[in-house]
């Protein structure tokens, strides 16, 4: 009976960890340094020209990579290195990166080509600290996800008023 007993607890331990692991990424990872937002269907003409004037001209980013064609508009930046904000200096960070990707691609394929596009923007955040001098994942604080949601919301706000 006392060996049945310790095999359950076992497999009970076993489950628990496997529950406590099923929202992370694939790599096991609970580190929530990335976002993904939908900011809705907009003309593919509008995309790209906001979107110099969003990452590049006002925020300082370079575009990594730039793809404008029927099929699909994708706007990547290059990592983006950036001072660590008040919170992110608390856990020990010196010095953070950011990097956007903005993927719009067309709402309605089947109809032939469409030139209104979905577009998602998504971002990935990582950092050095005192004890890693190498970049890493790192947990989004509430002052870097302030300062992501501002960039975003700026790109939207202008296509939306401007387009």
């Amino acid at each position: 009976m006392l060996k049945r007993k310790s095999l359950w607890g076992g497999y009970l331990l076993l489950f628990m960890f496997s529950l406590s692991t099923l929202g992370c990424s694939g790599s096991g990872s609970a580190i929530k340094n990335t976002t993904r937002t939908n900011i809705g269907a907009h003309a593919q003409s509008i995309i790209q020209p906001y979107g110099v004037r969003t990452f590049v001209e006002r925020y300082a980013y370079r575009f990594l990579r730039v793809v404008n064609d029927p099929a699909e508009v994708v706007l990547e930046t290059e990592w983006l290195e950036l001072r660590p904000t008040d919170d992110e200096v608390a856990l020990g960070i010196t010095v953070v990166r950011n990097k956007f990707l903005v993927r719009a691609r067309p709402r309605n394929r089947s109809a032939g080509i469409s030139n209104s596009f979905s577009v998602i923007v998504r971002t990935e955040t990582e950092a050095r600290s005192m004890e890693n001098d190498f970049w890493t994942p790192v947990q989004l604080t509430p002052e870097r996800k302030a300062y992501i949601n501002e960039i975003v919301e700026f790109f939207e706000t202008e296509m939306r008023t401007q387009g």
